[in-house]
């Protein structure tokens, strides 16, 4: 009898030692997927950004652009003219950019 209860407690040990083994391995996989998850949510994140700052600059200049423009019909003649040509061909960068999924974050270049 003896022999019979020691045999119990040996398939006991097995069942438990299979059970910690896969808790372990389901513990473990679902890290390793929380970590792939976090590491896809930055790229994400970093790409929606840099296209709102590049949506950002590109009205920026349009909107810089377009007050030089009020102000040389107004008639001031201090705004150069090529001023307001630069800050188009900015705003035109950047807007090409954003629709080509390219750009950086201003200040960071």
């Amino acid at each position: 009898m003896n022999m019979r209860h020691m045999a119990t407690a040996s398939s006991l040990s097995r069942t438990d030692t299979l059970f910690v083994l896969g808790l372990s391995l389901i513990l473990c996989l679902c890290m390793v997927l929380m970590a792939l998850s976090h590491l896809r949510w930055d790229e994400s994140t970093s790409a929606t950004l840099v296209a709102r700052d590049n949506l950002a600059q590109s009205r920026r200049f349009a909107l810089l652009a377009h007050i030089d423009t009020q102000r040389l019909l107004a008639g001031e003649t201090g705004v150069p003219r090529t001023r307001v040509i630069a800050r188009l061909d900015r705003a035109l960068l950047d807007a090409r950019d954003l629709s080509r999924g390219r750009g950086w974050i201003a200040g960071f270049a």
